[in-house]
């Protein structure tokens, strides 16, 4: 082809060729929208009702076979995917709720590391919450903690955005991955969920013990809520309840 700004912009490293090739199923997933959306109960340890629901996005391959979000993110990460799996991912959790006919909350994932503009990567996003009449207080975006924040006026450029259309934030992953007490005092979430590594044998580990009364105690006063995530056992259920924790979600429920 002639080369002009086009063709030049459709231009990728022959590395960039390679993974694409690798990355097969995941353009299959994305072209063809083979995309599922499981429904994780958020328990509200006041009465044990459902409070909301988290989203969680899963591929779809070729063969029926199911693929985890860590294996599809990687592949579209090494393909230069990652934005159109990750609005796809959100569209089609608003969507399958909406089917769902959910009314209790919804929490939905995004990398802030893929958007460049609010006003025009989440404008899709936007117009399906609003298309399906969907109040935005009850809908929460979870910042994925576990990305490294370079940018966190960029960051905070996003979340504003949000909350000028009203909806809520989640700090996700609190306490693993790059995550800092400095991101909790700068982005100032509604909801932080405190990672499964520091909620795993919580009951009997003296340390994590002490970092989870630490978080809800600078949750407490601020209206934060704290949410823990991955409890599969009474202990740590017990545990997390008797300390503060506000919501709890895993496989225990």
């Amino acid at each position: 082809e002639t080369l002009n700004f086009k063709t030049y912009s459709n231009t990728k490293l022959l590395s960039k060729w390679i993974s694409l090739l690798k990355a097969g199923e995941v353009v299959d997933i994305i072209n063809n929208k083979h995309l599922l959306t499981y429904f994780q109960p958020i328990i509200d340890v006041k009465d044990n009702s459902i409070y909301g629901y988290e989203l969680l996005s899963r591929g779809v391959k070729k063969n029926g076979m199911i693929m985890p979000p860590f294996e599809m993110f990687h592949l579209a990460a090494e393909s230069d995917l990652t934005f159109n799996l990750d609005r796809l991912a959100r569209e089609t959790a608003i969507t399958n709720a909406a089917k769902k006919e959910i009314t209790q909350k919804l929490f939905i994932n995004f990398l802030p590391s893929v958007i460049y503009s609010p006003e025009v990567c989440l404008k899709t996003t936007t117009e399906l919450i609003k298309k399906y009449n969907f109040k935005p207080e009850n809908i929460t975006f979870e910042v994925v903690e576990s990305e490294e924040i370079k940018d966190t006026d960029h960051l905070m450029n996003i979340l504003t955005y949000y909350r000028e259309k009203g909806f809520k934030i989640a700090l996700d992953d609190l306490g693993s991955g790059y995550s800092s007490l400095n991101n909790l005092s700068k982005l100032y979430p509604d909801y932080i969920k405190v990672d499964i590594e520091i909620i795993r044998d919580i009951d009997t580990d003296a340390l994590k013990q002490s970092i989870f009364v630490a978080l809800v105690t600078m949750a407490q006063g601020t209206g934060i809520k704290v949410l823990a995530e991955g409890v599969e056992t009474k202990g740590e259920f017990d545990f997390v309840v008797s300390k503060g924790a506000h919501f709890v979600q895993g496989y225990y429920f």
